[in-house]
């Protein structure tokens, strides 16, 4: 599927109506138009094509502050929660690059923020978790870098434009295998993804 929708006013105006439609590639029918009071742009299909996510800009004094909504494709309807991080509810930044599991079922976000991290959302379960970034490279550094999966989607790196990586976040459980565990599509569990972001921010308080 395809979906297609208005471009951004950009500056410091918000949209009023955002406006999109859901095209089916293979045949281009349109199969779906929707207007959103507010300001909505195209984030992520879930795997199964019953759900569209979408980021939700709310305040022209902050333009970086984000929320993530959930649209239900069958019942036509944006449902009532933003997907945040409970331990990052106020997720805020400019996203840079993005890249995604086999098949669609995680989707991974690099941002600059207040610090550089990696917006995760799960387009299964509709959830979302922040993972701190350790950077030590410069600004535009970051901005020239794109994100790629490892080692069958156990590892997540931030590679720059030469080719060299900046930065790696393990996306599995310390100590555990596949043998033990039954993983996501990418590779992780929503427990272990979260025992991750968790150990790394213990990681960079302590540094």
């Amino acid at each position: 599927m395809l979906v297609v929708a208005e471009a951004p006013n950009g500056g410091s105006i918000l949209r009023s109506v955002s406006r999109l439609a859901v095209v089916d590639a293979r045949t281009l029918r349109t199969r779906a138009r929707i207007a959103l009071p507010g300001d909505f742009s195209f984030d992520a299909f879930s795997p199964d094509g019953r759900t569209l996510y979408l980021v939700q800009h709310t305040s022209t004094r902050d333009l970086q502050r984000y929320r993530v909504r959930a649209y239900d494709l069958v019942q036509k309807q944006l449902l009532p929660d933003a997907i945040v991080d409970r331990t990052e509810p106020n997720m805020r930044g400019y996203p840079l690059a993005r890249t995604s599991s086999s098949g669609g079922a995680w989707v991974y976000t690099l941002y600059e923020g207040d610090e550089p991290f990696v917006h995760a959302l799960d387009t299964v379960h509709g959830r979302a978790i922040c993972l701190d970034l350790t950077w030590h490279a410069s600004q535009i550094v970051l901005w020239r870098s794109h994100l790629a999966l490892r080692d069958s989607g156990g590892r997540l790196a931030v590679v720059d434009r030469n080719g060299k990586t900046r930065a790696i976040l393990n996306l599995r459980p310390a100590g555990r295998t596949t043998t033990t565990t039954t993983w996501a599509a990418a590779g992780l569990s929503g427990v272990g993804l979260a025992a991750t972001a968790l150990l790394l921010r213990r990681r960079r308080r302590q540094n």
